[in-house]
């Protein structure tokens, strides 16, 4: 599927027809608006549902834990290995970008923005690998090298040729401060403060040594990607939109990802809580077996409906700053 939009247009039509007045698209940090590809969707929901929030969250803390490439390079020979070089990126827990989709969904008073969503710090993968160790007492650190380089590792893995471009692009994108920004939509929106790197390496302390079943399909063909600006344009299929690349090394024996699943812990949390009354669940249209976790998925609320909330909680303004 080249383009996401004549799969996703109809979809949204019905469903407006039906009487849905909100949606909430979750796309990424990396992915702005645009006349083509993902960035395209942006633009169909706002001309299309009458009430909408464009959720874009940086790279996720979950990918340090589970099954991504991140993680099982710490619970290996503990190299992390980049073409990010110093550059830095304002890793965002799972669950705070839930939160927000949380709220964009349920407030009285829709959003009708996008939403920049980060943690509170950004910080180099080597900042990252120290606090891994100090938390774990498990050895961890950066090991920077080029982009031609890693995409020459992750070819070594079976990654495709030009997805391997597109991964180590991603990551010299970083490196020349693509994702080094923070901003205040978690508190903003939700009226608590994101979790830190560190507060979250600290409640999944185990998941750093913990044995964990090693298994990364090779990475399917892309077809027609380019990046610049930071940024990526696709005109092929398979670039989940969300979370995060992780590099590997060909010993890893497998592949990287962008828009991993939480961690399982988090998982088996979001499984035990009650659905909302009225939302619609739905995936998103083709970003590919590589995706997991919340990546390309749209919450679709039917009618408004109260919904408890802490006080301080709601919209304070309707602008990222």
């Amino acid at each position: 599927m080249a383009e996401p939009r004549p799969v996703v247009e109809p979809f949204l039509n019905t469903a407006v027809a039906q009487g849905v007045r909100r949606v909430v698209l979750l796309s990424s940090s990396a992915v702005p608006e645009a006349p083509t590809g993902l960035g395209a969707l942006h633009t169909l929901v706002k001309e299309t549902v009458p009430e909408w929030a464009v959720l874009r969250p940086s790279w996720f803390m979950q990918n340090f834990t589970g099954d991504h490439a991140v993680a099982h390079a710490i619970r290996g020979d503990g190299e992390i290995v980049t073409a990010t070089g110093d550059g830095k990126v304002a890793f965002v827990d799972a669950t705070d970008i839930a939160a927000v989709a949380t709220r964009a969904l349920l407030d009285d008073r829709p959003h009708n923005t996008d939403h920049v969503i980060t943690g509170p710090e950004a910080l180099g993968y080597a900042e990252a690998a120290h606090m891994v160790t100090e938390v774990s007492g498990r050895p961890a650190r950066h090991v920077a090298v080029e982009a031609g380089e890693l995409r020459e590792r992750l070819k070594a893995i079976g990654i495709p040729a030009e997805f391997a471009a597109v991964l180590a692009g991603l990551d010299e994108d970083i490196r020349h401060g693509a994702e080094d920004r923070t901003t205040d939509t978690v508190q903003r929106v939700t009226g608590r403060a994101p979790r830190s790197f560190r507060a979250f390496a600290e409640a999944h302390r185990a998941a750093f040594t913990e044995a964990h079943p090693a298994a990364f399909a090779p990475a399917p063909a892309v077809q027609g990607l380019s990046f610049g600006s930071g940024r990526i344009r696709e005109r092929g299929q398979g670039v989940p939109p969300s979370g995060s690349w992780g590099s590997v090394r060909p010993q890893d024996g497998g592949g990287s990802r962008r828009g991993a699943s939480a961690s399982d812990d988090n998982a088996a949390d979001a499984r035990a809580r009650p659905r909302e009354p009225g939302l619609i669940r739905t995936t998103g249209p083709g970003p590919g077996p590589l995706s997991g976790g919340p990546s390309g998925a749209r919450g679709v609320r039917r009618r408004r409906q109260q919904a408890p909330r802490p006080t301080g909680q709601g919209l304070a303004e309707q602008h990222i700053a």
